[in-house]
């Protein structure tokens, strides 16, 4: 029995493909909003702010709304007084623009965990901050500001740059045996007058050394000389097992924090504090809903 192989050859040399892609582009008419992001956001420091809700960007794991429009604009003009454009008039726009997140994505709701504790904000890989509670924003309110949007901000920023460049081993070693790991929120050690003595600047410094520094950037920056000096005068105390007062140890850490930040990022974290404080005080002037 004979098989006969039939071969077609087909030439492609002729055939002229389609210059319009089958993939559409969804039209999009961009607001006043969106313009604003782009030429204050985008165009300068390479930063995608987010304020619509994207389920790509958000847990299914969580019931979470929208962010209010409103509260939108007001949160994204002040990020840009408080954080980036502050962080620029001391150092510079490149700087912003290579290490500072490149998404800024925002949750009207909050995001409770299984405990009844909700969560303030989360970074990933050091490329995007959530913000939660946008619709809670009340701009009259520094205090909440601060606790609930902008500390978080500068905590996730100073892990983007100690994870670019490390800070001196010795930091970790200063309070080694007194990090706690997941245990840091048990509530033997939540107390301040557990932590404060202790030489952490929060309860959830001591998780471990990494955020630890990061909470020390963050805290010193937000909160002004006063509030910063109540806290030494409060850590004053020698814990049991210490031979040295919380006090003694803050201000240890400060120094090698304030020298990492000038000497690796010429970064003069007492000249960003009252840069920062200034700005504070400036709120009230700033038209937070207006384009």
């Amino acid at each position: 029995m004979v098989f006969t192989l039939i071969i077609s050859a087909i030439s492609c040399s002729d055939e002229k493909l389609d210059e319009n892609s089958v993939i559409k582009k969804p039209n999009v008419t961009q607001n006043a909003f969106d313009i604003w992001l782009y030429n204050n956001y985008t165009l300068p420091y390479n930063i995608d702010f987010k304020y619509k809700m994207e389920d790509i960007e958000t847990s299914t794991s969580r019931v979470l709304v929208p962010a209010e429009y409103t509260k939108a604009v007001a949160i994204a003009k002040l990020v840009k007084h408080l954080c980036t454009d502050a962080y620029g008039e001391v150092s510079n726009e490149a700087f912003i623009r290579l290490y500072f997140p490149k998404v800024l994505h925002l949750t009207g709701s909050a995001a409770w965990l299984s405990n009844g504790s909700r969560v303030l904000g989360e970074a990933e890989g050091g490329r995007k901050i959530t913000l939660f509670e946008i619709n809670e924003l009340d701009p009259t309110n520094i205090e909440a500001l601060n606790e609930y949007y902008f500390k978080t901000i500068h905590h996730e920023f100073s892990h983007i740059l100690h994870q670019t460049k490390d800070y001196s081993p010795v930091y970790k070693d200063i309070t080694g045996t007194d990090y706690l790991s997941d245990s840091w929120d048990d509530p033997s050690a939540t107390s301040q007058n557990v932590w404060l003595p202790k030489g952490f600047i929060s309860a959830y410094a001591r998780k471990e050394p990494d955020e630890d520094f990061v909470e020390m950037i963050a805290h010193y920056l937000v909160y002004n000389n006063t509030w910063w000096n109540a806290m030494l005068t409060a850590a004053n105390i020698t814990a049991s097992g210490n031979n040295r007062t919380g006090k003694t140890i803050l201000e240890e850490k400060l120094t090698i924090v304030k020298d990492y930040m000038f000497k690796t990022w010429n970064v003069d974290l007492d000249v960003l504090k009252a840069t920062i404080q200034r700005r504070q005080g400036e709120i009230g002037k700033l038209n937070l809903y207006d384009l």
